[in-house]
């Protein structure tokens, strides 16, 4: 998390209640109870509230949720989950199941930044990619 971007925004009322709007408005219905509830109140931001830490978190985490890319670095999502897929035999089975639905989405596929880490994990343990450090943009 970027904790000065996070700060100058929870510094800026009509900031907080653009991006909730944005947010609430781009997750549609992939939006959980806690997440509508937490970004209906922040809709209400008023220059006399006050986002924690942790409040900001929470939001950077559900804006995380919207911003995707198919590709990330020298990397593009749908080549990394096809050569995880044909890999599969080697990873746990929870992890074959959630890759089941990636390989669905086929060439299209775009990634968030969480779902970006994990198949970067993914495909270091099965030894498919070198880099140590790739840095998500």
């Amino acid at each position: 998390m970027n904790y000065r971007e996070m700060h100058q925004l929870a510094q800026n009322p009509a900031g907080v209640r653009s991006l909730a709007s944005n947010l609430r408005t781009l997750l549609g219905t992939a939006i959980s109870d806690k997440e509508a509830d937490f970004l209906g109140k922040l809709e209400r931001f008023t220059e006399h509230g006050h986002l924690s830490v942790r409040q900001q978190e929470f939001l950077w985490s559900i804006r995380e949720k919207t911003s995707r890319k198919s590709i990330q670095g020298k990397y593009r999502a749908s080549t990394l989950v096809k050569h995880l897929w044909e890999a599969r035999c080697d990873l746990p089975y929870e992890h074959e199941e959630n890759l089941e639905i990636l390989v669905a989405l086929g060439d299209g596929l775009r990634l968030s930044h969480s779902q970006w880490r994990w198949i970067f994990q993914l495909c270091r343990e099965l030894n498919l990619i070198e880099d140590e450090y790739i840095p998500l943009t």
